[in-house]
This record gives structure tokens, sequence and C-alpha cells, in this order.
């Protein structure tokens, strides 16, 4: 199974070509993992008029994928929910806690990446690898979102 990032203008694509992915013959060989912050963006960026995306796009085309891809489980959105803040905003010694994990408690970047860092870091309750991690990484730490074609 292919693990890929899916950033907001990923989504943004599949909302204005919401209609075409109703239906799939994908059978879960693909799985994008979506952090709930770029959902979030690009929300805030419809109701700011600074996307394609018309509000009953993007309400329709979210309907349309909520109802599809990611009921059928070919998208996959992480919350920031108790267990995961706990699991990833700090850095452990077995079970006890050490320290605040530094990547997420940095003043450097913006709050949207740190809940990225947070959602996406690995860990034994994560079932996807370093490699998403690092491709966030690679995106938003030049502050330029690559797509997904």
């Amino acid at each position: 199974m292919k693990i890929f990032l899916l950033t907001r203008t990923d989504i943004e694509r599949q909302l204005l070509r919401a209609k075409n992915y109703e239906k799939s013959d994908n059978e879960t060989k693909e799985v994008g993992i979506c952090p709930v912050v770029e959902l979030l963006e690009l929300c805030e960026a419809v109701k700011k008029n600074k996307t394609k995306l018309e509000l009953n796009q993007f309400r329709s085309g979210m309907q349309t994928l909520l109802d599809g891809s990611i009921s059928r489980g070919e998208i996959i959105t992480v919350n920031l929910d108790q267990s995961c803040l706990t699991n990833s905003l700090f850095d452990r010694d077995e079970e006890n806690v050490i320290d605040l994990w530094l990547p997420a408690a940095n003043n450097l970047i913006a709050p949207s990446h740190s809940i990225r860092r947070l959602l996406l870091r690995p860990s034994d309750q994560t079932w996807w690898d370093g490699e998403i991690y690092a491709e966030a990484e690679a995106i938003y730490v030049t502050g330029e979102p690559r797509t997904n074609g």
C-alpha cells in the first residue's frame, strides 16, 4: 500500500473535481494522509475568497469525499485528539516524560506547522513511517506546498 501526504492544495484540487471521485477502483492501494490542519486552512481560505473554490463547491465536494474516498479509507484525516497530543508533544524515556518535543515547541514556525508536526510525528501509535513526516517538513519548511498530481 502506498501512503502519501495530502496538502491543502491537493484537497482543493480534489474538491474541484469531486464529482470524479464518487466511484473508485483503487481498492485502497493508495492512502492519502490529510492532517486536519489542511482542511481548516482550506476552509479559512474559502471563507476569505482566497481560493478557486466557492463555499457551495466546498460543501458539496466535502460531502462527495466523505461519502466516497474518505468512507472507503482512501483518505485518512488525522486529528489532534488527546491521545495524539499526549503521544506527540513530549519526549519520553520508556513511560516517563523527559521534556517537550522541541520540533513542535519551536517558536520559529507557524502554529499550523507545529500542529502538522504533532499530527504526523511517527510513533508506536501511528501506522505510517517517518517518510510522511519528512515530506511535510520538506514542503512546509520552505513555505511552498507541493501538490500530488
